[in-house]
């Protein structure tokens, strides 16, 4: 299975950008960028059921401060109990873990891995 991607600017969502990209400096930009690319996933026969931030269990202040400070952003896939795929989102620093987003997918294991493969391309430029 070949995944293809289409490289985004966060701030603008349209097609272009380098292979860098400088990190998005608010949680809500972050998430506004995560669901472009699962937006763009989805495009590509990809299907989320639906994207849930953790935004709403902190203030804005604390996810920002969260998302300017990590060393690592990274968006994994797992199996669910009873049906389907999730991808977290999470932040990782100085060995902690704080989940910023969820993603549940009810389709094939290669949607999963298509939709995982877009997060990873944005979250590896930043």
């Amino acid at each position: 299975m070949a995944i293809t991607t289409t490289v985004l600017d966060y701030k603008t969502l349209a097609p272009g950008g380098g292979f860098a990209m400088d990190r998005p400096s608010t949680f809500k930009e972050l998430m506004r960028a995560l669901k472009a690319r699962v937006q763009v996933a989805e495009e590509a026969g990809a299907a989320a059921e639906y994207f849930s931030s953790n935004g709403d269990a902190m203030s804005d202040e604390v996810a920002d401060k969260i998302v300017e400070s990590c060393r690592w952003l990274v968006a994994f896939p797992v199996v669910g109990n009873s049906e389907g795929y999730y991808i977290h989102v999470a932040a990782l620093n100085d060995g902690r873990y704080t989940n910023l987003a969820l993603i549940k997918v009810l389709g094939t294991r290669e949607d999963v891995q298509r939709i995982t493969a877009e997060l990873n391309e944005l979250l590896l430029r930043m």
